[in-house]
């Protein structure tokens, strides 16, 4: 089931490079964008702890972002967001010390 935050919890902590797979982050039929599009917000949690978003989609296909914002699930989309953001920041070096838009 998409929405089992318990179960994808438990695989990413034992393979925690599962997050950053093809078949999970840039599909559009990747469980990032499936997620997404059922508005799973603790399974994208877990997704985005584990690197699900270091990993850009193929050329034309949808983002996590606007799969949620397309199926209408706000927190999802403003979780995508911030998490996107976050990891900006990260790449050019401006993300404070302990600070975590994901804590």
């Amino acid at each position: 089931r998409a929405g089992c935050s318990a179960a994808a919890a438990v695989l990413l902590r034992r393979s925690p490079a599962l997050a950053r797979t093809a078949a999970v982050a840039e599909s559009p039929h990747g469980a990032l964008v499936a997620a997404a599009r059922g508005g799973h917000t603790a399974v994208l949690r877990e997704l985005v702890r584990h690197g699900a978003l270091e990993v850009a989609p193929p050329a034309g296909a949808p983002t996590a972002l606007q799969a949620a914002v397309g199926a209408g699930h706000s927190e999802a989309a403003s979780l995508l967001d911030e998490a996107s953001a976050a990891l900006k920041l990260l790449t050019v070096g401006q993300f404070a010390v302990g600070e975590s838009a994901m804590d």
